[in-house]
């Protein structure tokens, strides 16, 4: 549902949480009244909220849809690819809006999708530049532009100044997306592009763009080659149903506040799912009715695709659904203090680490004991 009157500080939108039938991530709010329309125009309009696909259909716009998350999915450009090799997105022109659209890049791209980009300067979003002033709105969505000349058009905003140092930065924030672009002729183009912009040669940045490229599959191999995969284990699954269970809960703040008596963000396994919980710990504490959607897209870039996967995980994996919860929040503990006894052990002995091994053992024991009575 959507908040029409209340307080302006609260989130816009608010969100059904998943459950075991409705998966957000497969979805397209109005996709059953756009597919003909689409599959007319070759093109999709797709927007962030529902009712900025309903107002726009109101208005005689019938190809326009709507995303369920943060950002555009595998399963939902599938759909799509069955009716068009064309998507324009539609996004708020803010930081948070850019991020979205850099985040549909990746997939976008290997369905061999023509993507472009409509960015609304003069509204928050479609519905409400519709209302505004459908004339400007008119003519805006004529003209859409290509997704690379935007994110070209994005950096040299960013860094106006004529100089070396803003030449660096256009390059850092322009090459990891040329470097995305899988065909060879569109990949030259803009490799051109950048080039004339920054004021050096085609094999300077062709270089960049390639070095980059081998780095990134260098990095792929070394993973695959000698980080041991702890997806598998069962420290690392419970770890992402807890905190699945809490972004999922209609009443995050209280779930979160009841299980982190028992927890602390350094407990969990990975140091992403750390740093998450701690960010949206803050969080809640200034905003107890924090909307989950709007903290996945204040997360940093690195972060966000591993907030998605945590998010949807307790819906898609029910190998811990019939286990108590609580048991579940006590095991976390209970690795966590193993690891940290393993650690000690591992370090030269000192009268401290004593103390502090004979302490965290106590603790362990603790747990246990708790464990056996739940």
């Amino acid at each position: 549902g959507r908040i029409l009157e209340g307080n302006e500080k609260e989130a816009k939108y608010v969100n059904t949480p998943e459950t075991p039938i409705y998966h957000k991530r497969e979805c397209l709010f109005g996709i059953n009244l756009a597919l003909e329309e689409i599959k007319k125009q070759k093109n999709v309009y797709i927007v962030e909220g529902e009712l900025d696909m309903i107002t726009p259909y109101q208005h005689g716009y019938s190809n326009f849809v709507a995303i369920k998350g943060t950002a555009l999915t595998v399963e939902q450009l599938k759909l799509l690819k069955r009716y068009t090799d064309k998507i324009t997105l539609m996004m708020d022109a803010d930081a948070a809006g850019i991020e979205s659209i850099k985040r549909g890049i990746d997939e976008a791209e290997k369905h061999d999708f023509e993507i472009r980009v409509v960015v609304i300067d003069f509204a928050k979003d479609p519905d409400e530049a519709i209302n505004r002033d459908l004339e400007k709105f008119k003519k805006l969505i004529a003209k859409p532009i290509p997704i690379y000349d935007f994110l070209i058009n994005v950096a040299k905003k960013k860094y106006p100044e004529e100089s070396a140092f803003s030449k660096k930065k256009i390059g850092e924030e322009v090459i990891p997306m040329i470097e995305k672009i899988t065909n060879p002729i569109v990949r030259t183009f803009y490799i051109k592009k950048l080039a004339d912009i920054l004021e050096i040669s085609e094999s300077t940045v062709e270089n960049l763009v390639f070095q980059l490229k081998r780095k990134k599959k260098q990095l792929s191999l070394n993973k695959i080659k000698y980080n041991k995969p702890v997806e598998d284990s069962r420290e690392l699954t419970i770890d992402k149903y807890v905190l699945s269970v809490i972004f999922q809960s209609e009443d995050s703040s209280n779930v979160y506040n009841n299980i982190f008596e028992i927890l602390r963000p350094e407990y969990f396994l990975h140091p992403s799912f750390e740093k998450i919980s701690r960010l949206f710990f803050e969080e809640i504490k200034k905003n107890p009715k924090l909307n989950i959607d709007d903290f996945g897209k204040k997360l940093p870039s690195e972060l966000r695709p591993i907030f998605d996967e945590i998010f949807l995980f307790a819906s898609s994996d029910h190998s811990l659904s019939n286990e108590s919860l609580d048991r579940l929040v006590y095991e976390i503990k209970k690795y966590y203090f193993k690891r940290e006894i393993k650690k000690l052990l591992s370090e030269e002995e000192t009268e401290e680490k004593k103390k502090q091994l004979l302490k965290i053992s106590n603790n362990l024991k603790e747990v246990e004991k708790t464990l056996i009575s739940l």
